[in-house]
């Protein structure tokens, strides 16, 4: 699975934000993709106008990934 992490201004602890909770969402956003429920996910989040938090989660395409092997 990919994760990216896009242009952030701070570290979540400089805003007051506990990094574990983070972690915890992208376990959530992980298991939706997982079960089918989403494609992908991305989110952007921000205290005190500094964005701390931006990531985009799942594969590169929609179309499912070919596990044949060409000879």
């Amino acid at each position: 699975m990919q994760y990216t992490q896009g242009k952030t201004d701070c570290k979540p602890d400089e805003v007051g934000y506990d990094e574990n909770r983070l972690q915890t969402l992208n376990r959530h956003l992980q298991g939706l993709i997982d079960d089918g429920e989403l494609q992908c996910a991305s989110y952007c989040i921000s205290r005190y106008g500094k964005v701390f938090a931006h990531e985009a989660i799942g594969p590169k395409s929609y179309k499912p990934q070919d596990t044949t092997a060409n000879a």
